[in-house]
């Protein structure tokens, strides 16, 4: 018998590399993983894990629920268990964005917000632009605030956490400016005339006003008409505008600098300035009891008024003024906006003619031309604006204006003789030894005149005073008077 031999020798069982390799993968999460066999006659794999389940048969892995960052993957040979290959699969958590949280949800106008996140399970960046943005930061920390752009407008910023399996969790916030808002416009310095501030024109008023709801409070002023300095305040603070030459009604404007949307306004009235225009006094010297003409005339006033007299008075016109000395009449007149101008004018008063005793002389009255009279008495007759007498024992004697009229003083008995406009009432016993003494008033000034006389003298023996005549009267004596009872 004869024989052969034949040497078999079976292929070498290879796995090839599994794929996916060194996966990254959530917790919980589902990989299919997958090899290649040669060399065997079935081809096929058992997949087994460290962690997590997976379908022996099918590779479908399920990681586990909490993060591990080494989980062994194996794909056995069913020809050759002793042949394997494997990868190792990383498991990480979910990315957890809890929330971002800014400094003030209403910051003002302008300023900046810190924006604070909280966050686990990857790396955070924060934004303005939606999920991913990274405007604000790149490169987020949990717990560590960041810092916005300006705000002036309402803006979302979101907070994106991406894990290394390029999950992405976000939260969000909103933040909203406050509104800007100029305050009322202060005036001062101006007169306020039906509710309207008023200033004359070329003239200043100080104004002011103050910025709420934004970081940047400074003001800027601009105007219909008229200037400011400074055209830009701080909020609160205030400048002077200076009104144009030409009367009428401006606006002033105080808008914001930071929003120029908000502004304040408000209106001045410019008005002309007062001037005295004409003033005149005519005649400008009169003699006291005299009268002058003040005439007037104004421009740019609505009241006018004349001191000491009359008052006030119309914006032109004429007034007849009687002073009693010389005197300065000042014209005021006053505009709207409180602003006045002045005129003086002076009218001389000198005084009228003093007064001229030219009649001084005391007559007899005896019984036979007055028989009421007992004895007898004395006449005194003088022409003045005014007297007073004083008799030789110390009576004083006065009258009104006697403009030629005559004073009678009786006899001692009490006969009062009334021939004239005047009035006395002292009688005189003219056996007394003394002297009468006149005194005459008009226009302020006075003369005066005495009188001696004694029983049995002639009458006619006045003495002039102060360079006045004397003059009139009867000559004789004037007897006592004859003591009894008619």
């Amino acid at each position: 018998m004869a024989t052969a031999s034949v040497a078999i020798t079976p292929r070498t069982v290879v796995v090839g590399p599994v794929s996916p390799s060194a996966p990254v993968r959530n917790v919980g999460s589902s990989t299919t993983f997958s090899t290649t066999v040669t060399g065997g006659a079935k081809g096929t794999v058992t997949w087994s894990a460290s962690a997590g389940t997976i379908n022996a048969a099918t590779g479908v892995w399920t990681a586990p629920g909490v993060p591990n960052p080494s989980v062994t993957i194996t794909a056995t040979s069913a020809d050759n268990p002793a042949v394997s290959a494997g990868t190792a699969a990383d498991v990480v958590a979910l990315p957890v964005a809890v929330s971002l949280v800014p400094s003030t949800a209403g910051p003002l106008y302008g300023a900046t917000v810190g924006l604070v996140p909280t966050f686990s399970g990857g790396t955070g960046v924060i934004g303005t632009s939606g999920t991913g943005s990274s405007n604000v930061t790149a490169s987020a920390t949990s717990g560590t605030s960041a810092t916005s752009g300006t705000i002036t407008a309402a803006t979302t910023f979101t907070l994106t956490v991406t894990s290394p399996t390029a999950t992405q969790a976000t939260a969000t916030c909103l933040v909203t400016p406050q509104t800007v808002t100029v305050g009322a416009i202060t005036v001062s310095g101006a007169a306020l005339v039906s509710g309207t501030p008023t200033v004359s024109d070329s003239h200043t008023a100080t104004v002011g006003a103050a910025v709420s709801g934004a970081s940047n409070g400074a003001i800027n002023w601009t105007a219909s008409g008229g200037s400011f300095s400074p055209t830009t305040t701080a909020s609160g603070a205030t400048t002077t505008w200076t009104a144009p030459g030409t009367a009428g009604t401006y606006t002033l404007t105080a808008t914001a600098q930071a929003n120029g949307s908000s502004h304040a306004t408000t209106t001045i009235a410019v008005v002309d300035l007062p001037a005295v225009t004409g003033f005149t006094a005519n005649p400008d010297s009169i003699t006291s009891g005299s009268s002058s003409t003040l005439a007037w005339t104004t421009t740019g006033a609505v009241s006018a008024s004349i001191s000491p007299s009359p008052g006030a008075v119309a914006l032109n016109g004429s007034s007849l003024v009687t002073p009693g000395s010389t005197t300065t009449y000042t014209l005021t007149a006053t505009n709207a906006a409180g602003e006045t101008a002045t005129g003086t004018q002076t009218v001389t008063v000198t005084l009228g003619p003093a007064p001229l005793l030219t009649a001084f002389a005391l007559t007899p009255e005896t019984p036979a031309a007055n028989p009421t009279v007992v004895g007898g008495g004395l006449y005194f007759t003088a022409t003045c604006d005014s007297w007073q007498l004083t008799t030789p024992d110390g009576v004083v004697v006065t009258g009104g204006a006697l403009a030629g009229g005559t004073v009678t003083i009786s006899d001692f008995w009490g006969v009062v003789e009334d021939s004239g406009a005047t009035s006395v009432s002292e009688l005189y016993a003219p056996c007394a030894v003394g002297t009468f003494t006149l005194v005459l008033t008009r226009n302020g000034q006075q003369a005066t005149g005495t009188f001696s006389y004694a029983a049995g003298d002639a009458l006619n023996t006045g003495v002039a005073s102060g360079g006045l005549p004397i003059s009139g009267g009867p000559t004789g004596s004037l007897p006592c008077p004859t003591w009894g009872v008619l």
